[in-house]
């Protein structure tokens, strides 16, 4: 398992240590996290355009969560 070689135990040296023996995975990690959470935007849009003609209120509730969600992810 791929987890299996960049995982350690002990302080911050150690995980450093194993964070800069596989930069690559570490950075393939980081790009697929904020991919993710860029993802919530074409997400949170389809919901609008979908929902807009049904109930309008309801499509603005489900873009400013999305929105909101996105922007309480990116900032922890």
């Amino acid at each position: 398992m791929i987890i299996s070689s960049i995982e350690g135990g002990g302080g911050f040296a150690p995980a450093a240590g194993h964070v800069s023996s596989s930069e690559t995975l570490y950075r393939v990690g980081l790009c697929l996290a904020l991919l993710g959470r860029l993802s919530t935007i074409p997400l949170a849009v389809g919901l609008y355009v979908t929902l807009r003609p049904a109930e309008p209120n309801l499509a603005t509730m489900g873009l400013a969560t999305g929105l909101w969600l996105l922007i309480v992810t990116v900032r922890s």
